[in-house]
């Protein structure tokens, strides 16, 4: 899983809202390593709004305890991904293999 969410504050940096987005749906903190591939695309209900896909490496600080927010949650093996994957996670792996 790549937990996801959008900016609640444009004055913090866009790391803060990775480690807070990750804190609300696995309940874990994180070490960010890196920046990897930020993909621009379209809405496919709203083809007039564009989404900012920012995307880092990190490390897991503790256990997985998901939240409130999150369904259902699962390690994938990167060569052997679930076929309902978001497009962008298919060029994330790409980026790291």
């Amino acid at each position: 899983m790549i937990p996801g969410g959008q900016v609640e504050n444009f004055d913090i940096p866009l790391e803060e809202t990775c480690r807070r987005e990750v804190k609300e749906e696995l309940g874990i903190n994180i070490k960010i390593i890196r920046p990897l591939r930020t993909i621009i695309t379209r809405r496919p209900q709203a083809e007039d709004k564009l989404v900012v896909l920012v995307h880092y490496l990190a490390e897991r600080i503790g256990e997985i305890k998901p939240g409130p927010e999150t369904i259902e949650w699962a390690w994938h093996d990167i060569n052997n991904l679930p076929a309902d994957c978001a497009p962008n996670v298919y060029e994330i792996i790409k980026d790291l293999k």
